[in-house]
């Protein structure tokens, strides 16, 4: 399938849009007494040439693109490197061939991970505690940020081993899970990459897992993806001209990052997939890989889903959009 450069009807609905005045008063709080000053983690694994304990702001051009072999992730690495890797050469063949698919594609699909069982008594502790208004903050349009502190259901199938074996496989470390989003329809959400919202140094110690929790149809409004995109340079504020001080971030995302990613796809013949999975069915994706949501064909139709990200122990987790910290929500 060719690429759809048509820009969705719906609106972005993942960035704030714009900075209200009691929000610009928070922020001269913290600036100027250091409530949000920077450092690097305890378990911090990679280099320490930046300083950044005096920054209320962080953003990815403070930071070099390249570093050291020994700080770069696995599955970035040359693959001659990756066949030596004990990871590698100790797995078994299927996960092996499950290691190169994603090395080469920027993905790897999981069908039938969670049982239609498991998945019907998940959804259905969500959408009764959203309907309770149970769920206190992270409303995002039709979706929710974050349900799991509200839902132990969520909670639980967010860290199941199930899943966590297959996100610290592609990982290369440990990985601790950050953030869920989920909701009972599609988005129409902008293509874009999650490097930019969840931003690591060194780049590339972020996976992300998107759950189908039923049968998904095309008239629904699918996650899209392009495969082998993630092998592109990453599109970060400073690649897309984006004014870190800018006190309407979201205008700078959708006048500069959108239209700077959708030339991309044009420029490099990217092809569009959609994921039209079954009910427990997984994708799993590099930091770096564009997907976002399909057009709804049918308003009628649910698609319900769970996006699940998950960064690596040690490495540095900020969002490079708005330059504020990250740190675990579970």
């Amino acid at each position: 399938m060719q690429p759809d450069n048509t820009p969705p009807s719906n609106p972005p609905n993942t960035v704030p849009t714009g900075v209200s005045p009691a929000r610009q008063v928070m922020r001269s709080v913290r600036n100027r007494f250091g409530r949000d000053k920077w450092d690097y983690p305890d378990d911090y694994d990679g280099p320490r040439e930046v300083r950044i304990s005096q920054r209320p702001k962080l953003h990815a051009d403070v930071f070099p693109r390249e570093v050291p072999s020994e700080f770069t992730m696995w599955l970035d690495k040359p693959w001659v490197e990756v066949q030596s890797d004990s990871r590698y050469t100790g797995a078994l063949p299927t996960i092996q061939t499950a290691i190169a698919r994603y090395y080469v594609d920027g993905f790897w699909q999981v069908d039938g991970l969670f049982q239609a069982e498991e998945i019907d008594r998940v959804f259905a502790a969500y959408l009764a505690a959203r309907d309770a208004d149970a769920i206190a903050e992270g409303t995002m349009g039709r979706r929710h940020l974050n349900p799991q502190r509200f839902v132990p259901e969520i909670h639980e199938l967010f860290a199941d081993r199930r899943l966590m074996q297959w996100i610290d496989l592609f990982m290369g470390r440990p990985s601790i899970p950050f953030q869920t989003i989920v909701g009972q329809w599609g988005t129409a959400q902008e293509i874009h990459t999650d490097a930019i919202h969840q931003t690591t140094f060194p780049l590339g110690f972020h996976v992300s897992a998107w759950l189908a929790c039923e049968d998904i149809a095309l008239e629904a409004g699918p996650l899209f993806y392009y495969p082998r995109s993630h092998r592109l340079p990453y599109m970060l504020n400073q690649d897309c001209g984006i004014d870190n001080d800018a006190d309407d971030m979201g205008a700078e995302y959708r006048d500069k990052y959108i239209p700077h990613i959708q030339a991309v796809v044009v420029d490099n013949g990217l092809h569009r997939q959609e994921f039209l999975a079954k009910k427990g069915d997984v994708l799993i994706w590099h930091h770096n890989l564009l997907h976002g949501g399909s057009a709804i064909l049918d308003p009628g139709l649910t698609r319900q889903a769970m996006a699940l990200f998950f960064y690596g122990k040690g490495a540095l987790h900020y969002h490079d959009l708005s330059g504020d910290r990250a740190a675990p929500t579970t």
